[in-house]
């Protein structure tokens, strides 16, 4: 049988989990999600883990936050004073929230913290910072 290099168009089945088990992402119950190996078009630890695989071969793999997304980063962590949000902005803990700024591009994030005098919005991504587990179905190499 052919194994995964570098180039091969390959077609996956992927689930990334939280190691409590929560699932971040999945394909499974969905179309099965197709990248050609090397390009960079999928985090880097999806790549390592299929270079190798044969067509049907599935594996779980614990990826570290270098493997994803990369570390949490505090400046992305924004404080807003409570009187500079608009009435119109519901602030409520968990809510994902756009704000644009004057000669930058929109902050996206999740409002982590609200009380009477201030707002905090965290713009990284759950999966920042953290290990995941990845378990991975070779389905196809084109």
């Amino acid at each position: 049988m052919y194994a995964v290099e570098n180039g091969d168009l390959v077609t996956i089945h992927f689930t990334l989990t939280f190691k409590n088990g929560v699932i971040y992402t999945s394909t499974r119950n969905k179309a099965p999600f197709q990248f050609k190996v090397g390009e960079q078009q999928v985090f880097p630890g999806i790549e390592s883990a299929v270079l190798g695989m044969e067509e049907g071969q599935q594996k779980k793999v614990t990826l570290s936050a270098k493997d994803t997304v990369g570390p949490r980063h505090n400046e992305l962590i924004l404080e807003f004073p409570r009187s500079s949000v608009p009435d119109h902005i519901q602030c409520e803990l968990g809510k994902k929230i756009e704000i644009t700024q004057e000669n930058n591009p929109p902050f996206r994030g999740v409002v982590s913290h609200v009380d009477d005098e201030k707002i905090i919005i965290d713009g990284n991504l759950p999966i920042s910072g953290k290990e995941m587990m990845l378990t991975i179905e070779l389905i196809e190499i084109n």
